[in-house]
């Protein structure tokens, strides 16, 4: 397993998410681009990983957890259930903004390794979903503790509401044909107030 405080892994991660949000189809990345663009010789990726597909996928799960982690830190700093809420809407907007990458991520077949017996896991199965469901309990428990979520419900159903409307503002982001910043936040306040509403 790739040792993620290597100085020579994190660049080829970095490669590998450089070479994404330009745009290459990750089926099509070779391990002399991450290495080349790395800054490090071809070998070197080999003493690391069994193959170009786990180096890919443990690249993409890499970005997911730091950028969960900086999520995290603002939600645990924002003060209030409303700015959580908004910080998520932002962080939201700033991966569909790098919207071709998530889209290649999600059509990404499961690829096979070398000698085609085992797969590699794609990066839905790699991805920590703890990660999501600290982030929600985390954004619960601020709600709960302000006074904006109240009793009545279980912990399970608020914490399932929430994600839904994570997800609401998310499929609104990808969907949308033009930016305006006016139905953006138009869309943010409708649904954190049509959330409150329900909680």
């Amino acid at each position: 397993m790739a040792s993620e405080t290597n100085e020579k892994v994190l660049a080829m991660y970095r490669a590998v998410r450089e070479l994404l949000e330009e745009g290459v189809n990750p089926e099509q990345i070779k391990v002399s681009d991450v290495t080349g663009r790395a800054g490090i010789g071809k070998g070197t990726a080999y003493e690391y990983f069994r193959s170009k597909e786990e180096l890919i996928m443990r690249a993409i799960n890499y970005d997911f957890r730091v950028q969960y982690e900086k999520l995290k830190g603002t939600i645990r700093e924002s003060g209030n259930f409303r700015s959580a809420m908004y910080s998520v809407f932002d962080w939201i907007e700033n991966c569909a903004g790098r919207k071709r990458v998530m889209a290649q991520i999600l059509d990404m077949p499961r690829l096979k390794t070398r000698n085609e017996e085992k797969n590699v896991k794609c990066p839905a199965e790699m991805m920590d979903r703890s990660l999501v469901r600290e982030v929600i309990s985390d954004m619960v428990q601020i709600g709960v503790q302000e006074g904006c979520i109240h009793g009545g419900i279980s912990r399970r159903l608020m914490e399932l509401e929430v994600f839904g409307r994570c997800m609401q503002y998310f499929v609104y982001l990808i969907s949308r044909t033009e930016k305006n910043n006016d139905e953006i936040q138009e869309t943010k306040d409708f649904i954190y107030d049509s959330m409150i509403k329900s909680l």
